[in-house]
């Protein structure tokens, strides 16, 4: 998930877009492995692909580079709770491609002031923690983020510049990810 209404993130829109093509590259992607949604959020939820859209590497990293995701900046507020809600009721649901025997992994994509004005509620918050084996946050931009949703203290990555999306992000994404 992305946070689409942070100024910072449009800013770092073709790192953070390189970042999710680096990383899809380096996993195993098709129904015995690993199946990739994609959403955006602002103060709703914008599907761009679920679970159950595109079943090959070579399909998810084409319409990843294809999405348009940070291409324009519409409303400059976020409803972090209702991005959560929307994974726990719909987009890990079974509807969308979720499979039971297979750990989920969430990274929610976010900036700190966002962050700030983020409220997540106590209910969303441990359903996600049910239905996820992992929430990674990456923080991107200056500042601290909303980590009352990561699974752990390790499980939140900041990005403080351009620079740091190839050396320290894509790294520890992929290990995280790997671990799942």
């Amino acid at each position: 998930m992305v946070d689409v209404s942070s100024i910072v993130l449009v800013q770092e829109r073709l790192d953070i877009v390189r970042t999710l093509f680096e990383v899809i590259q380096n996993l195993e992607i098709g129904m015995d492995d690993n199946l990739v949604a994609l959403y955006g959020y602002d103060t709703e939820v914008h599907e761009i692909f679920d679970l159950q859209s595109y079943l090959t590497k070579t399909s998810v990293l084409h319409h990843i580079q294809s999405s348009g995701l940070l291409s324009s900046l519409d409303t400059k507020r976020t409803d972090t709770d209702a991005a959560v809600q929307f994974l726990v009721d719909s987009a890990l649901t079974s509807q969308h491609g979720d499979r039971v025997n297979f750990a989920d992994a969430v990274v929610i994509f976010g900036d700190s002031v966002t962050a700030h004005n983020t409220h997540v509620t106590v209910s969303n918050r441990l359903a996600l923690e049910q239905i996820s084996r992992d929430v990674i946050v990456v923080s991107v931009g200056s500042g601290s983020t909303n980590d009352n949703l990561a699974t752990d203290r390790n499980h939140i990555l900041h990005v403080p510049s351009s620079s740091s999306f190839d050396t320290v992000l894509v790294p520890k994404l992929l290990e995280l990810l790997k671990q799942c």
